[in-house]
């Protein structure tokens, strides 16, 4: 019986060798090629990341996360490309079309396609980072985030997809006050701030990694004698709301640290969230699911 046993393993294995299977197995995923994604480059790749503007943090941590995930070994060519987008909401949309498998994305827009689009977490990993995004609201001296409750307020975003028009869309329904204001887009850069100074628009709001010692528009914002960054003090902003799926609170208000003086430290009240990578299942084999996710699993804390 053993021997029978021996010789029946022997022809199983000479089979299977004979049919190429051996290598793969018989699960669902085993034998599946990887997916491929095109890049803007027009180049296939395992992975396609999509992140924000260039000049931000998500892209640098698109740019580590792709040469973090490395070469395919027979071709010696990258797995994956990291591409500038608009921010948060358009990454949403690259994904939702089948153009990014791998997104950069604000929590608190998260928090509220849950309640909005159920259907775009089906066959997606959410990994939230460690890392905080600070909303921020830059005004001239002397103004208080009560003045943004007027239909005459001016208030820049960014651009329309960004991190900082989802936030503000976000804080407008959690204060209803606020949706009085009109909506300016554009980039928030040095010109912006120059034009918040001379009074074209009344306010900025900026969602970003608040760090000052390498902030550069942080720091332009101390020289600058007109304008400064103004507490968010309202209530309203870390109350509860619920977007269909049950009440959560969006934001926690934090002392954020915008100089570090010789003597003291000055800080103000912003709106905090985090970072998540979304990660869509459904445009990857097993493989590629077990290899991203391994990679930022393991390098979480040095993306940014």
């Amino acid at each position: 019986m053993k021997r029978k046993t021996i010789l029946s393993s022997l022809l199983a294995l000479s089979l299977l060798s004979t049919l190429n299977l051996s290598a793969g197995g018989f699960g669902t995923n085993e034998n599946k090629k990887p997916q491929l994604l095109k890049g803007s480059d027009g180049k296939a790749y395992q992975y396609v990341i999509c992140t924000a503007q260039k000049d931000g943090s998500y892209y640098q941590a698109g740019k580590r996360l792709k040469n973090l995930l490395g070469k395919d070994f027979k071709t010696d060519k990258p797995l994956a490309s990291a591409e500038t987008t608009d921010g948060s909401r358009q990454n949403y949309e690259l994904m939702n079309n089948g153009v990014c498998n791998v997104i950069f994305i604000q929590e608190d827009y998260l928090a509220f396609l849950e309640g909005k689009d159920k259907t775009f977490f089906d066959e997606k990993s959410v990994v939230t980072l460690e890392r905080t995004e600070n909303v921020q609201l830059i005004m001239k001296k002397g103004a208080s985030e009560d003045d943004l409750q007027s239909a005459d307020a001016k208030v820049l975003v960014g651009l329309l997809n960004s991190g900082g028009a989802v936030s503000w869309e976000l804080i407008r329904t959690l204060e209803k006050g606020y949706a009085k204001a009109k909506i300016v887009n554009g980039d928030i850069d040095i010109s912006a701030l120059s034009d918040l100074d001379r009074g074209k628009v009344d306010a900025i709001i900026r969602t970003s990694h608040l760090d000052p010692t390498h902030d550069m528009l942080a720091q332009n914002i101390a020289k600058m004698k007109g304008i400064e960054f103004i507490d968010f003090d309202d209530k309203e902003l870390n109350d509860k709301v619920n977007f269909g799926d049950g009440e959560k609170s969006i934001y926690r208000v934090v002392d954020s640290l915008i100089d570090k003086g010789v003597v003291f430290n000055t800080t103000v009240k912003t709106l905090e969230t985090h970072v998540a990578i979304v990660i869509d299942k459904e445009k990857m084999n097993k493989e590629q699911k077990n290899r991203i996710l391994k990679v930022i699993t393991q390098n979480s804390n040095s993306l940014f």
